[in-house]
C-alpha cells in the first residue's frame, strides 16, 4: 500500500455506498466489513480493491449455504453453549440409590449447575447429594431412593461463563 492507498468495497463489483446494514472500519493496513443484519437481501459476491496498487484486491462469495452457516456462527458467538459428551442419564446404584448424571466436554473454576426436578429447583440435603467434577466435566445428583412421588422431569442447567446449556430426562411408570 501507498500513504494515497485507499479501501474500495463492492457488492457483486458495484461500489458499495454507505448502508445502515453494514459497518465498514479501516486502520492502517487492514480493514473489516460487518453486518448489522445479514439476510437474504445480502447474498452476492463481495470484494475489496486497494487502491494505488497493482492490483491487490480480494473477494468472497455468500451464497446461502454460506449465509446459514455465518448466521449460526453469530448465534454462538452471542449466545455460546456448554458443549456436552453426554446428556442427562440415570441409573439405579445398590440399595435403590438413584444416580442422575451428564458430562461437559470442560468446565471452568467457574461453573455453576441448578438442579430441576419439574420446574422447581431441587438443593442438597437428606434426600439429594450434588457434586461437580469440573476435571472431567461430570455433574451428577445422587438421590437416596426413588419413590413414586419422584415420577417427572429432572434437569440440570450449567452456567460457565457466558455459556449455558442444559440436559432434561423424563422419569416416568417404571
Amino acid at each position: 500500500m501507498t500513504p494515497k492507498s485507499e479501501f474500495v468495497w463492492s457488492k457483486d463489483y458495484v461500489p458499495i455506498e454507505d448502508s445502515p446494514r453494514l459497518e465498514v472500519e479501516s486502520k492502517g493496513n487492514k480493514t473489516k466489513m460487518t453486518f448489522k443484519d445479514l439476510g437474504t437481501d445480502d447474498l452476492g459476491t463481495y470484494s475489496c480493491d486497494v487502491t494505488d496498487t497493482d492490483g491487490i484486491a480480494s473477494s468472497y462469495l455468500i451464497d446461502e449455504e454460506e449465509m446459514k452457516r455465518l448466521l449460526a456462527l453469530s448465534q454462538e458467538h452471542k449466545f455460546p453453549t456448554v458443549p456436552t459428551k453426554s446428556e442427562l442419564a440415570v441409573e439405579i446404584l445398590e440399595k435403590g440409590q438413584v444416580r442422575f448424571w451428564m458430562q461437559a466436554e470442560k468446565l471452568s473454576g467457574n461453573a455453576k449447575v441448578n438442579y430441576i426436578f419439574n420446574e422447581k429447583e431441587i438443593f442438597e440435603g437428606p434426600k439429594y447429594k450434588m457434586h461437580i467434577d469440573r476435571n472431567t466435566g461430570v455433574i451428577e445428583m445422587f438421590m437416596e431412593k426413588l419413590q413414586d412421588e419422584d415420577e417427572g422431569t429432572y434437569t440440570f442447567q450449567i452456567q460457565d461463563g457466558k455459556a449455558t446449556g442444559h440436559s432434561t430426562l423424563v422419569l416416568i411408570g417404571d
